[in-house]
C-alpha cells in the first residue's frame, strides 16, 4: 500500500520480464521490439504493461 499511495511502482527483475514477455508474445501473437524504449519500460510493471498494450494495439491496426 505504501508504494501505491506514493505513486511509485514495484520493480520487476529481468528473469520475470523475460518469462512474462515470452508468455504475452505467445498468447497475443506479437513480437515486442528489443529497443531502448522497451528496455526502459521494464523498470516497472505499469510501464511494461503500457508498452505491451501499445504493441498489441499497433498489431490490430496494421
Amino acid at each position: 500500500m505504501e508504494l501505491e499511495q506514493s505513486g511509485q511502482e514495484l520493480p520487476v527483475n529481468s528473469i520475470l520480464v523475460v518469462e512474462i514477455l515470452t508468455q504475452v508474445e505467445a498468447r497475443y501473437g506479437i513480437t515486442v521490439p528489443t529497443n531502448e524504449e522497451t528496455a526502459r519500460s521494464t523498470r516497472s510493471v505499469y510501464t511494461f504493461a503500457a508498452t505491451v498494450l501499445k504493441v498489441i494495439k499497433e498489431r490490430r491496426h496494421s
